[in-house]
């Protein structure tokens, strides 16, 4: 049975009050000093095939150098772009979805990037677009 402490913490849990947003950064302000710049609040994403996401793993590790591990994982390909994103002055959470999550199924992988600026913008089309041209 439920207790009165756990149902207590249930609904602590379920009725959280809204945390406050924090303050904005000072490189986050705009030149007008109006707030945060407008792509802060943007994600962009690519989703693509085993074969693609092989291609841009590539270009990806190229990028990064020799010491990078094989990127056959979500977590890794995500943690290998917040490498690079550091590298090209980007800014940006990356978020890694193969769907579905087996072994030997067709997949897509969806590649996000959330609260990209124009740097991790770019170096996502770059990679991307490496994709594209290699046969």
């Amino acid at each position: 049975m439920w207790g009165a402490r756990t149902l207590e913490r249930a609904r602590r849990r379920l009725v959280r009050a809204p945390e406050p947003s924090p303050e904005p950064r000072p490189e986050q302000a705009s030149p007008d000093g109006h707030g945060g710049n407008p792509s802060d609040d943007t994600a962009v994403s690519v989703a693509l095939t085993r074969r693609d996401k092989d291609r841009f793993a590539a270009a990806l590790s190229a990028q990064l150098g020799d010491a990078t591990p094989r990127l056959d994982t979500p977590a890794r390909v995500a943690s290998a772009l917040i490498v690079a994103l550091d590298r090209v002055g980007g800014r940006g959470r990356p978020h890694v979805v193969r769907k579905p999550a087996g072994l030997y199924t067709p997949e897509y992988w969806h590649i996000s990037i959330h609260g990209a600026d124009h740097a991790a913008r770019a170096e996502l089309e770059r990679l991307a677009a490496v994709r594209r041209t290699e046969p």
